[in-house]
Formats: C-alpha cells, structure tokens, sequence
C-alpha cells in the first residue's frame, strides 16, 4: 500500500498501484469486484458501492482503466478467483479525478465490493491504511510533490514500488507500473504531461510522484511480478542516484527529475562473456576475451574466470596472462578485458581452441554467456606430395620404393592411403606390379611428426614375366583419409621397363673428325639398355662406303669386330682405331 498518491486536479493524473492481498472467502471460488477510492467517514456503511476517482485494473498485462462503476455491465468491474484456502491476491490501479475528493493532503482509502458469482453473496472491504494525495509544486510542504520518472530493463508486466529506506522496509513511498503501452477501457486524457510524454506506453519506462518533503530521497525500488512475487531491489544509500540524480527533498514540481536505466536498471547485476566464441590467427600475437558487466548497482561485483578445456596446449599454442578474478566497480555497465599470448610455430595443427570458462559472480548473476571459445586458427599448412612424378625400375628389379613427403611438421599423423590410379592395357595386377601382398591395389599408412618435416618409403613388388612384351606402366596415387593437410602432387608414373628382349645400343656421336696425325680414335658405343638374354653386336668397317683405305689410312682388323654384352658390361663400349699418317 503506498503512501502516496496524485491529486490528479489540472490535468495531471497518475495512476497509483495497491497489491491486495483478500481473504479468506469460499475457496476456490469467483467473484466480481469493484474497487473504489474512499474516505474515512464512507468506510462505516454496509456496502462500498460509492467511491471517487477511476480505477485501473490487469486483464492478464492489459490495463483496463474504468469511470463507470457497475456489476451489471462487463467492463465496469472485474472478476477474481480464490485459492484453496480461499484467499487472492490482486493489483488495483486508483486515480485520482482532480475533484475535491482529492484534495491535497487529504488521506484516502482503498476499498472493494465483491460479489459471489454462485452464492451472490455481497461482501465489502478496505485497507486499514490511508494513502495520502500530494499534488505537483515547487514548495516543500508535505502535501506537494515533484515527477519522477526512469527507463529500465524491466519487464514490461512487472510493478515497482519506491522506498525512502535503503532496504525497502515499511510502506512504499509510491506503486506504479513499468509501462507495456497495453490499455483498454476508457481514455486516460488528463495524465501528466511528464508522463503523457516520457512514459505512457512506452516500453519499459515508469513514472509517479513523490513528495517534496523527503529528507532520505528515494533508496530502494522493488520489482514485482504480475504474481506478486519480488523480483529485486535496487539500492542507493544516500538517496543521490549515480553522480547527479538527487532525489532528497525534491521541488520540481513538475519539472521531473529523471533517473536513467543504468544508475537503476531494475535489474540484478550480470556479468558474462560479450559473446560466445572469438577467431585469431595463429600469427597474432594476442588473443583476446571480453567479459561485460551489465545492470549494475552501488556494490561492485566480482567474478571468477578460468580455463576449463580446449585442444590448444598451454604453453605450446598459448600462455596465461591474466588474472583469475575480475573485479568491476559500481557505476554503469562496463567491461574487462583478458588476454592469452598466442605462441607462433611451425607446425600445421588445424583449428585448435581454447574455453574459458565463469563461475563464483559476488553480488551479480551470471548471464547467458558464460563459457566462451577462443578459436586459434593455424596459419601453417601441411602440404604432402609423391617424391618423384615418375620412376624407372627393371622388370627384375623385385621391389620398388615409392616415397611420399610432407613440407613441415605437423601436431598429429596423417592418414593416407596409395593405390592403383591406372595402368597400361599389358601391365598385369598382382604379377607384375602389386602394392601389397594381401590387398595388392592400395595400402594404407600414416605420414608426419611435430618435429619437422617427414617422408617414408612403400615397398611396391615387382613381378618378371620371363617374355619379351612391351614395357608396363601403373599410374598410383595418394588419398588422405583423416588428419591435416593438402595433397599438392598426388600421382607418380612407375614404368616397369622390358628385360626379356634384345639390348639396345648406339653410337655416341655419329662423326669424328680427326688430323691423320693423332695416331688413333675411340668409336663408343653407347649401352642404352642391357637386357637379361644378353646380346652381340659387330663394329664394322664399311669400305664400300670409306673413302680412306684399311691398311693406308688405318687399320681396323679383322674389318668386322663382335662384342657380346651382359650384366657387368660397361655403358660404354670402346673401339681404338688406328690413324696411319702418309705423305700423300
């Protein structure tokens, strides 16, 4: 029940709220209802019908303001339910006409009349105490007030009640709603300007009047639920909201004095992490985590901040550099930073994280956010290539080594598998060419270390088909399964070259010229390829086609010279021929 109501003369309606508790009735019962304004000497009749002033009433967070009393017609009164117990909670909202009624000064009280919707059994009470009617003006007589109004965070279906003592005990200085913009019923045409407009439908804000003679100010105001059920208090010990708003004797009148959302937000302190998730790159030196306190009070908060996870590794991808509890002073909505230092390397590692975690807030709850994952992003890429895009191997040679390579370190091993791309049409998988003895298209392995760059060796098996054909020729590749990185050169011809045909040979140079003063030449044979049959070949002098003479210009003899080539013959094959000078 508050103190203190508005006049509502000169154009300057207010509404003033009650929270009535009623009972006991007939439980579980309905009832209608018409709330009335009244003073002493019209509390001692057998029925409340009479009254002054307008009434303001919930339907389920609408407003229902009422000038036409009557329970005969469905919106000039309301309707109530009890309990089990037979009890009921309601807010009424009365405004004062302006009449002589409301006078200044006077103390009005509040009253109802009920009426069984079953039994029509017709009942009335009133509250023991008196609400008390102060009008705007700039004196400091008890019976004058000045506006007051102020934004929160608020719910728009919630109430407030102002209090001179810090710890909202006692009698409310005033009730009022926080505006939703949601009215029904007949026009509120005469409010305050100051309310008409900063408040009146306008979300989350809220307005009444308080009186001029108030040495303690305004130090608490109470939320409510629509239920009834208290929500929080905000504080102020001196009654001087946030550096300047002075609510201490005030004289106004209507000139309000106006308290903004952060010195009172109406709603408890809360302390989170800005957002839930932050990117840096690996080449950054810092990464950084911000943690916001909203809603404050006169108190300062703390609150607790720890690492609680994550697949980076401290001191290896990052290092702690903060403090442990982060401490906010009283004041408007603020923010503290904490900051990791980011180690560079040179490993690939992917995209690592780390979580952060708050827990222990004094004099604040935690918001929404309060983990938060700071992603390191890697700015080293592993690239895995084939050593060699082609290799040469005899047909006899049994085992071929392919060799896979990586360019960098990298955190964990990559899993890759080599198989058979393609082949020629007379390469025969598994007897001239296989990866493995059991699955002899592909195997599977894995590549890389941290500590730089790795390669390692497959062992292909290589089959000699003991015919002379054509040389084979397999196509392999790698493919990742799991882990890091990028295949950069993914193919490696292998050309399994013929060893059961004739050996292939040729000249080195097709001319020599020479002074028949050199006393001899070398002819060389080149051994292209040498083949497991083996060969022979003839050097022969073709002296249908030499102008010089064997035997004058030289001697090659006998003029037809065989050689035979195998394994351990040399890849060069030399013949001395010897240069006789004449005196021609």
């Amino acid at each position: 029940m508050p103190q203190y109501m508005a006049s509502g003369s000169s154009s300057s309606e207010l509404i003033t709220y009650t929270r009535l508790r009623l009972g006991p009735f007939n439980p579980n019962s309905s009832y209608k209802y018409i709330a009335r304004c009244f003073e002493a000497s019209e509390l001692d009749t057998s029925v409340l019908l009479g009254g002054h002033g307008g009434v303001v009433y919930n339907d389920n967070g609408t407003h229902r303001y009422v000038t036409s009393h009557s329970f005969s017609s469905s919106g000039g009164h309301d309707t109530l339910n009890t309990d089990f117990m037979g009890f009921t909670e309601i807010w009424i909202g009365f405004v004062g006409d302006g009449s002589t009624f409301f006078s200044d000064g006077k103390a009005v009280y509040a009253g109802i009349t009920m009426i069984g919707m079953t039994g029509n059994d017709t009942t009335y009470h009133y509250a023991m105490d008196s609400i008390t009617v102060i009008s705007f003006g700039t004196g400091s007589g008890s019976d004058e007030g000045t506006a007051l109004y102020g934004e929160s965070y608020a719910n728009e279906t919630d109430y407030i009640s102002l209090y001179d003592d810090k710890d909202a005990v006692g009698r409310p200085l005033a009730v009022t709603t926080i505006e939703s913009g949601k009215y029904s019923g007949a026009t509120l045409s005469n409010l305050a300007s100051f309310y008409n407009s900063n408040v009146f439908k306008k979300s989350k804000m809220w307005g009444t009047i308080i009186p001029n003679d108030l040495a303690n100010g305004v130090r608490a105001i109470t939320r409510w639920t629509a239920a009834g059920l208290t929500q929080y208090t905000q504080q102020d010990a001196d009654g001087v909201w946030g550096k300047s708003t002075d609510t201490r004797n005030p004289s106004g009148g209507t000139t309000a004095i106006i308290i903004s959302k952060s010195d009172a937000p109406l709603i408890a302190p809360e302390i989170s992490f800005q957002s839930t998730a932050g990117y840096f790159s690996e080449k950054e030196s810092e990464g950084y985590v911000v943690i916001q306190r909203k809603y404050s009070n006169e108190m300062a908060q703390t609150v607790e901040v720890s690492i609680s996870g994550g697949s980076a590794t401290d001191n290896a991808d990052y290092t702690q550099n903060f403090s442990k509890t982060i401490s906010f002073p009283a004041g408007a909505d603020a923010t503290d930073t904490i900051k990791v230092d980011i180690l560079q390397d040179e490993i690939a590692e992917g995209t690592e994280n780390i979580f952060f975690r708050l827990a222990n807030p004094q004099n604040a709850n935690l918001g929404t956010n309060k983990t938060h994952e700071l992603v390191l992003v890697d700015d080293d890429q592993l690239s895995i290539s084939m050593a060699s895009a082609e290799l040469k191997v005899n047909e006899n040679a049994g085992t071929l080594s392919i060799e896979v390579k990586t360019d960098r370190g990298v955190k964990d091993p990559v899993e890759l598998t080599l198989l058979i791309k393609s082949r020629s049409d007379s390469t025969r998988v598994p007897q001239e060419f296989a990866l493995g003895k059991v699955n002899t298209n592909d195997t599977s392995f894995s590549i890389g270390k941290s500590t730089g760059r790795d390669s390692i060796k497959l062992t292909a098996f290589i089959g000699d088909d003991l015919a002379y054909d054509w040389d084979d020729s397999v196509v392999v590749v790698i493919r990742k399964k799991s882990g890091l990185g990028t295949i950069k050169d993914s193919t490696t011809l292998v050309i399994i070259k013929d060893n059961d045909g004739p050996s292939t040979i040729r000249m080195v140079q097709p001319s020599i010229v020479v002074s028949e003063s050199v006393g001899s030449v070398a002819v060389k044979i080149l051994v292209v390829e040498k083949k497991d049959a083996g060969a022979d070949f003839a050097l022969r002098f073709q002296t249908a086609e030499s102008t010089a003479k064997a035997g004058l210009d030289l001697t090659f003899n006998p003029v037809s010279q065989i050689k035979s080539i195998d394994g351990n013959s040399p890849d060069t094959i030399v013949f001395n021929v010897p240069i006789r000078e004449d005196d021609d």
